[in-house]
């Protein structure tokens, strides 16, 4: 028998959005499960990242730093087993007639083209041998408001 302690032992996981929240939480499972990986967020990680989790600052909105992400996981650990496209941001309700088209550029940019930036760079390292990709949403992405 398994023992959740045991479940994701040797596996590496890179979770977008992961210094807070959800994504926090994602990552403390993980390795809670015996998973390692890296953390990737605009916001800096506190100091108690798990053992063998490390935190890379970016912006899944800017494909280079999706790119340095992927290559740093490659470079400290040597593959990819779980991709999780975590990272979202939801933007203060408007009017239709006071939609600030910048602000909804960025949640395009996080939400939408963050999550395929991470999907086409992670597919190529767990290529190798083979891997999960989870890209969560929140319920806004059932219902539109």
């Amino acid at each position: 028998m398994t023992r959740k302690a045991d479940l994701l032992a040797g596996k590496v996981a890179l979770v977008t959005g992961g210094a807070q929240g959800l994504g926090r939480a994602i990552v403390d499972g993980f390795a809670a499960a015996g998973a390692r990986g890296l953390l990737f967020d605009l916001l800096p990680a506190d100091d108690s990242l798990p053992a063998g989790w490390s935190f890379e600052r970016g912006d899944v909105g800017k494909e280079d730093d999706v790119i340095s992400a992927v290559a740093r996981a490659r470079a400290e650990f040597g593959r990819l087993d779980v991709a999780v496209a975590n990272a979202g941001i939801v933007p203060p309700w408007h009017d239709t007639e006071t939609v600030d088209l910048a602000e909804w550029d960025r949640v395009f940019a996080v939400n939408a083209r963050g999550v395929m930036a991470t999907i086409k760079h992670a597919v190529p390292l767990m290529k190798q041998q083979g891997g999960s990709i989870v890209a969560m949403g929140s319920t806004n992405s059932w219902i539109g408001h």
